[in-house]
């Protein structure tokens, strides 16, 4: 078996950054959730070839690991959308476009850019530190919404327990949400 040490796994991973997550959709309540759980210790041992450093992937591996550029591509479209559309056009839009999102992931993308503009137009003012996150284009910027954006392809809920950003852009996209107990 090879090493576990690596962009997965390596001992800032071990020592409690656990940021690798496994994603799944499952029932709940009668509607289908996407199910977001960290990496469990025991899934390593699946893995059948060592994993590469961050310093070790080719120029290709790292262009699908969470590229700067790409988001810096992505917080300039969504920037200009919060320029162009009043927050009353983007609700019209987003929920005109919901009900044909499923199974469509081109859509499912521009609605939840969609709602990320508009949530930044209604809280931005007040969340300095999401500002700041978006100005500084921080690695996890993105990442609730590339979580509305597989509820929204997959006509799935979101269980989480964070609900800070996630749950105005659920109300935005009529995705059902449930505030998962600590």
């Amino acid at each position: 078996m090879g090493s576990t040490s690596g962009v997965f796994f390596n001992k800032k991973v071990e020592g409690g950054r656990k940021n690798v997550f496994l994603f799944a959709a499952r029932p709940f309540n009668g509607f289908p959730i996407i199910e977001i759980r960290r990496l469990d210790s025991h899934f390593k041992s699946t893995i059948q070839r060592p994993l590469p450093a961050l310093d070790e992937m080719t120029p290709e591996e790292q262009a699908h690991w969470n590229d700067p550029t790409k988001r810096l591509q992505l917080r300039d479209k969504i920037a200009e959308i919060v320029a162009i559309f009043p927050s009353d056009l983007l609700r019209t839009k987003i929920k005109e476009s919901v009900p044909l999102a499923f199974k469509n992931y081109p859509l499912s993308c521009q609605i939840a850019e969609w709602a990320y503009a508009l949530m930044l137009q209604e809280i931005g003012d007040k969340d300095k530190e999401e500002r700041e996150k978006f100005l500084n284009n921080a690695k996890n910027l993105f990442g609730d919404t590339n979580l509305i954006q597989e509820a929204l392809f997959f006509k799935a809920g979101i269980l989480s327990k964070n609900t800070q950003h996630i749950c105005p852009m659920t109300s935005y996209c009529d995705i059902k949400f449930e505030k998962q107990s600590q």
